[in-house]
């Protein structure tokens, strides 16, 4: 739930940025230190494991199919 915290974060000022400035904006790295998080971001099976949680938290999956985030693992 942090990470689509940030990624709304980030694609609120990214759009605001590009509405400034006028630029193609590229899109933008999050970095996570759960493999499990990051699996279930790009894999649009529902597990068990996942089955709690809402759907208006997968708003990350949508921004990683548009391109505008790109998430990658920090360790």
């Amino acid at each position: 739930m942090a990470t689509t915290s940030i990624a709304c974060q980030v694609v609120c000022l990214r759009g605001l940025l590009g509405d400034i400035t006028g630029w193609a904006l590229e899109e933008v790295v999050i970095r996570v230190d759960n493999k499990y998080v990051i699996a279930l971001m790009k894999n649009p099976v529902f597990h068990g494991r996942s089955k709690y949680i809402d759907t208006r938290f997968h708003f990350i999956r949508e921004c990683i199919e548009n391109g505008k985030v790109l998430v990658v693992t920090c360790m």
